[in-house]
């Protein structure tokens, strides 16, 4: 059947899709389907269902110190055993400048960022090597510092990343979407022992703002790499703890009491409204910061910073 996608913003593009969905689910199988438009998407990677424990498994400290600030317990507790029912796949890494750029020139899209000072959007916070709060005008296409086009493409909202992947799906005729906060955390452990334990830590000193120092504890670069610079984990998966925060689709909660159970996103009615906020969930680990699997924090869908990209999920047929 035809249905037709329209991205916020309406004068930025419109689409219909005309294919569906017929991958196959085993483990592991890498494909890029193709755009109709010319060129393929991206490097998508399938993941079968499984069981794993979601949260705060290594009784750290695993949350956003903002929130721990106001006098909140951890947000990634309690912990819980998710059982993810349904195979989907991940881009095997965050949605690179790239690929970025041929969804901007074949629609014409601007970014949250890029309406700055209007009603449409907000400016970009921008992190550097010397203020980890310069609020400068940055854009995905100049975020403060140099990047190729194999780098993630970052000062991207939770709204500019929504859009992108429904680009997708209207140019390959697949479910594309972003992943659900269970999805990413499934993916980021990939069966891992190590995940739970090892790789799962908050770098000290945990309020230094020199990024030298940051970055000799954490063994960062200053700032984004490549996107398969850093070393995969057993899910074929590029950086899921480093290089760019992700934007995932749910809507943002204190902690995980009432969370689902079975990997779908935690979204009421389309809406997200936690304590009079319209917030979405940021995952994952940032260049020169956090290299928490756990880690997790809210976001303003309209809003972006340097320092957050996104990559997107597919469904799969059970």
């Amino acid at each position: 059947s035809c249905f037709r996608v329209i991205i916020q913003r309406d004068r930025n593009f419109r689409a219909d899709t005309i294919y569906a969905q017929t991958d196959g689910n085993e483990q592991g199988a890498v494909f890029s389907d193709e755009l109709i438009s010319g060129g393929r998407g991206p490097a998508m990677t399938t993941i079968t269902p499984g069981r794993f424990l979601m949260g705060c498994v290594s009784d750290i400290l695993c949350s956003d110190e903002a929130w721990i600030r106001r006098g909140h317990e951890t947000s990634s507790t309690p912990v819980h055993e998710v059982n993810i029912v349904r195979p989907f796949a991940l881009s095997i890494h965050e949605i690179t400048r790239g690929e970025f750029e041929l969804f901007v020139k074949r629609t014409g899209y601007r970014t949250d960022a890029a309406f700055a000072g209007t009603e449409f959007g907000r400016r970009c916070i921008g992190f550097s090597e010397t203020d980890w709060l310069e609020i400068t005008l940055h854009t995905w296409e100049e975020p403060g510092f140099e990047q190729a086009r194999d780098h993630p493409a970052v000062c991207i909202s939770w709204n500019d990343a929504s859009n992108y992947a429904r680009w997708l799906a209207s140019e390959t005729g697949r479910p594309y979407r972003l992943p659900s906060e269970a999805e990413w955390e499934y993916g980021a452990r990939a069966n891992t022992p190590a995940a739970y334990a090892e790789r799962s830590w908050y770098c000290a000193p945990r309020r230094s703002t020199d990024a030298e120092e940051i970055r000799k504890c954490m063994g960062l670069p200053a700032y984004t790499v490549a996107v398969r610079d850093l070393a995969p984990n057993a899910f074929g998966l590029y950086g899921m703890e480093g290089n760019a925060f992700e934007w995932v689709q749910d809507c943002w909660y204190g902690d995980y009491r009432g969370a689902p159970s079975d990997g779908s996103a935690w979204v009421i009615d389309g809406e997200c409204h936690f304590r009079g906020r319209h917030s979405r969930v940021i995952r994952g680990g940032g260049w020169g910061r956090v290299v928490r699997i756990e880690s997790r924090r809210p976001g303003n869908p309209d809003s972006s910073a340097n320092v957050i990209g996104f990559r997107v999920a597919q469904s799969h047929a059970e």
